[in-house]
């Protein structure tokens, strides 16, 4: 099986054309990795286009602010603005105020604050089923996969037994805006959707600089996997029949409606093509 091949800016790419391919991809990552398994030690972004970035949201902005006459420390002032302003509001809506730092940053993300975090998933079929989940007429698709072997950001409230082996380093919980380098922090109840799509984020110190092998964590490693255009559709329906669709990923009445519409629209709208001819695709060094 090809290995896939090496791009300059630091991340091994494959292409796919089927479900079967995806996993052989994943059993193949898993070979060269220092692991016993991919879960909680690998975590995985669907993207609808291929040609995208793994960018922050707030920095796909920078370019609006320069254009304005602004540089990129307006820029960043202003997250850290628009959360508070966020943060401020919430309290009418939760009935409480957001705790700063994680707490209020997750909430702003989730719900459309442009921030310095990037949403990410334990789920590969999660992943994947975002990067397929819209139809299009030419545009692949990618599901990006980290290797990010350095400590997760910890929760709240972290105690670190005196007589234990543990790192007290492994207790220290910076805020968002003073992490030194890409990190990744799992949220906890702040969101139910994030729940139910295993999500996790990393935080970015540079987030107007795309995530490549420059300005990845020591030891970290970065996989591109792109889905071909052909096999969106029949990857979407197989990933239905493994559970994997709009009601389970987004548990309320709106995923739900989502769901029986697809049932009896969707599928009809956007039918699977012809399956493509198995064995591993990837392209030639």
């Amino acid at each position: 099986m090809n290995e896939g091949r090496w791009d300059e800016r630091g991340w091994q790419e494959y292409e796919v054309v089927s479900f079967a391919q995806f996993h052989k991809v994943l059993e193949d990552v898993q070979r060269q990795l220092p692991v016993q398994w991919l879960y909680g030690q690998v975590v995985y972004r669907g993207q609808e286009k291929a040609e995208w970035d793994l960018k922050p949201g707030i920095g796909r902005h920078l370019q609006t602010y320069k254009d304005s006459g602004r540089d990129k420390n307006h820029l960043l002032a202003d997250e850290w603005r628009m959360v508070q302003d966020f943060r401020r509001q919430a309290g009418a809506y939760l009935g409480r105020m957001p705790e700063e730092g994680w707490e209020a940053w997750v909430l702003a993300q989730h719900h459309g604050i442009p921030t310095r975090l990037l949403d990410w998933t334990h789920s590969p079929l999660a992943a994947l089923y975002f990067a397929v989940e819209r139809p299009s007429k030419d545009d692949d698709s990618a599901v990006w996969l980290l290797y990010l072997p350095t400590q997760f950001i910890p929760p709240p409230d972290v105690h670190v037994p005196k007589d234990s082996n543990i790192d007290p380093s492994d207790a220290e919980r910076p805020h968002p805006m003073e992490v030194e380098e890409v990190r990744g922090y799992m949220p906890g109840h702040e969101v139910p959707r994030v729940r139910a799509q295993l999500g996790v984020f990393t935080v970015h110190p540079c987030p107007t600089e795309p995530l490549q092998g420059a300005n990845l964590p020591d030891r970290a490693q970065l996989y591109k996997v792109v889905v071909k255009n052909c096999a969106r559709d029949q990857i979407k329906f197989t990933l239905a029949n493994y559970g994997i669709f709009k009601q389970t990923l987004f548990p309320d009445l709106a995923g739900l409606a989502e769901s029986i519409r697809w049932t009896k629209i969707g599928a009809l709208e956007n039918p699977p093509r012809e399956p493509p001819t198995e064995g591993f695709v990837s392209p030639p060094p």
